[in-house]
């Protein structure tokens, strides 16, 4: 990899732990919220993921190819912010 492609993967890997925990600490106090959030971001990736007018065909395929990648994506920083939810010391009452 290039010095670039390893900044930006840096890049992704450093924006996904930081909405983890942003995430994490938001449901802490309501795990149960987090469910519908997974569902509603799930729902949008599947079917709200819109080309602009006058894309080409090969931006097309390119959705049909990244999009079921982005949605195993999205499970898994779900799962991951799960487990960062159970790890969490109790909430004080």
């Amino acid at each position: 990899m290039s010095d670039s492609s390893d900044r930006i993967e840096a890049l992704i890997h450093a924006q996904s732990i930081l909405i983890q925990d942003l995430y994490a600490q938001l449901y802490a106090a309501r795990p149960g919220e987090l469910e519908k959030c997974k569902q509603h971001l799930t729902h949008m990736l599947k079917y709200k993921w819109e080309l602009p007018a006058g894309s080409s065909e090969s931006a097309a395929d390119a959705i049909m190819r990244i999009q079921p990648l982005a949605i195993a994506e999205l499970e898994r920083n779900f799962a991951q912010i799960q487990k960062m939810i159970q790890s969490m010391p109790p909430l004080p009452n």
